[in-house]
């Protein structure tokens, strides 16, 4: 396999005319350059100028909840009634993303944190970012931050910041090679929660991961 392909990319840089097979320095420049500075595609009106109403609409169009709060103090109220309402526990196992780590926590709420179990009814993390356009969330894997909290638990709760909500996909990117000295191994692009229609034509949720993506939206910190 590795002989076939560095046939094939000796070919290519010879039909290219590098000689040595290395791409003149001219060449490696101009591709750096393009690399930390990416050009700007074309991108979509969005109709809604205040991105959380964007994001809300475009996530509450595809099954998601919004539920929108003024400050961290008030996300334990938000979190518990929605536990009450679909009758569920008030243990939850958790990221340690640091917003979560800010929040007043009431002792009837018990946190586990770490990797999620197929046992765990919900699950609450934060999020790296979420895009506006499209109503997704924005999720990086790391040592605080396991992929399995993003999908087995049936219900996802994620505290959001308003702040962390960009208008584009394209826009994430930028965050991410800014705020990671190395990439992510996974970044999840998730739009509202698990669904499927192949069963009788019959849209069912849950079928892959969480039945419930719920996202609490903190307006301000």
């Amino acid at each position: 396999m590795s002989d076939a392909r560095d046939v094939i990319l000796s070919r290519v840089r010879t039909s290219l005319g590098w000689d040595g097979g290395t791409a003149p320095r001219s060449i490696r420049k101009m591709l750096a350059a393009r690399t930390a500075s990416p050009p700007i595609a074309v991108r979509p009106a969005i109709p809604r100028k205040d991105p959380c109403d964007s994001f809300t609409a475009n996530l509450e169009a595809v099954a998601g909840k919004v539920v929108r709060v003024p400050g961290l103090a008030a996300v334990p109220g938000a979190l518990i009634r929605h536990l009450d309402q679909y009758g569920l526990p008030y243990r939850l196992v958790a990221s340690r993303d640091p917003i979560l780590a800010d929040i007043p926590w009431p002792g009837e709420i018990t946190l586990r944190h770490g990797r999620a179990a197929d046992t765990d009814r919900v699950g609450i993390t934060g999020a790296f970012a979420a895009v506006a356009e499209t109503g997704s969330l924005v999720l990086c894997s790391g040592e605080h931050t396991p992929t399995t909290l993003n999908f087995l638990p049936e219900d996802h709760i994620v505290v959001l910041d308003a702040d962390r909500i960009v208008p584009y996909i394209e826009d994430v990117w930028g965050r991410i090679k800014a705020a990671f000295p190395t990439w992510p191994r996974t970044v999840n692009f998730i739009t509202g929660p698990s669904k499927t229609g192949d069963i009788e034509q019959t849209m069912q949720l849950g079928a892959h991961g969480p039945r419930r993506l719920t996202v609490i939206l903190v307006m301000s910190r």
